[in-house]
């Protein structure tokens, strides 16, 4: 069993982590809010103004979803490793951390809540990149412009496209951030009367 300064010292780690995973997912969402906003601005004649601000604001989000994930990743690893008897032979999987004598239960529902926020985060991070693909399909069509006949249909199909893959996104990105969020919170512990 690991000594008690130990295993406050990978906690301390792993909720550092954790915070920041948070912090990535609520900016990716705040991001993707902005691009929506950016893609709704256009001149007189039609013309996006601030497409390649929603571009680069998707692109953000990427990013940021992707630290997001790779930030649970990680508490994974050191909780797998914090959990173990002796931390340089970690614990197989999750899953072992709920059985035994040496049972963690709070670290295995922490756990089993961002392998959770990480699958709607992967949901997420396709839908994102999938916008972000329509959007840099539509700045080489505005690049264009004045555009030939048609090429005008085809770019709003692709802002359109991007727009509504963002709106999609955000509702699992609220699945997501609040999974992270809970995965901070200590399991409910029922009390017989």
């Amino acid at each position: 069993m690991a000594s008690a300064p130990a295993e406050d010292s990978w906690k301390r780690a792993a909720a550092v982590r954790l915070a920041t995973a948070l912090g990535d997912c609520v900016r990716a969402w705040h991001r993707l809010g902005e691009a929506l906003r950016d893609l709704q601005n256009r001149d007189g004649e039609g013309r996006y103004i601030l497409l390649d601000s929603g571009a680069d604001n998707v692109e953000q989000a990427s990013w940021l979803l992707s630290a997001s994930m790779a930030g649970a990743v990680a508490i994974e690893c050191l909780a797998l490793r914090g959990c173990a008897p002796v931390p340089t032979d970690p614990v197989p999987a999750p899953g072992d951390l709920h059985v035994g004598a040496d049972a963690h239960y709070d670290v295995w529902l922490a756990l089993a809540r961002l392998q959770t926020a990480r699958e709607y985060g992967q949901d997420a991070l396709r839908a994102t990149e999938a916008a972000f693909g329509h959007l840099s399909a539509a700045q080489l069509m505005a690049a264009h412009l004045p555009p030939p006949a048609g090429l005008r249909a085809v770019m709003e199909e692709q802002v359109d496209a991007a727009t509504n893959q963002i709106r999609e996104v955000l509702g699992a990105m609220m699945n997501m951030s609040g999974l992270i969020s809970c995965a901070a919170e200590p399991p409910a512990r029922i009390q017989s009367g």
